[in-house]
């Protein structure tokens, strides 16, 4: 079995999906524009995108620790990352506007 995540990276379907869902039933029955869509669509996305970042940089902040090597005393900082699709999550905060304009862009020629 493969796993399409690691770490937290399940968190960017889990509030993708989440959110677009209630974006998508609250607007179904007001909005009768085009126009209208894309505007919901990409204030939609920029709300995801900003649980996203949030979520990455909480998660990273909460996990990092600060290691020290005996031998040199150098200092390393690691933190916890995660990825979905192997992209990290940092990422995704710019791919998911793309990916929703692209769906919706793709939903006009139906």
């Amino acid at each position: 079995m493969m796993l399409i995540w690691s770490g937290w990276g399940f968190l960017v379907a889990l509030v993708w999906a989440t959110i677009g869902c209630v974006i998508y039933n609250t607007s179904k029955g007001i909005v009768d524009a085009p126009v209208t869509m894309v505007a919901i669509v990409l204030a939609g996305s920029l709300v995801i995108s900003a649980l996203i970042w949030g979520l990455d940089r909480v998660i990273v902040h909460m996990t990092r620790r600060t290691l020290i090597d005996q031998r040199t005393g150098v200092t390393f900082d690691v933190d916890a990352r995660g990825s979905f699709f192997f992209v990290p999550m940092r990422f995704w905060v710019y791919l998911v506007p793309i990916i929703n304009l692209g769906l919706v862009w793709a939903s006009f020629g139906k």
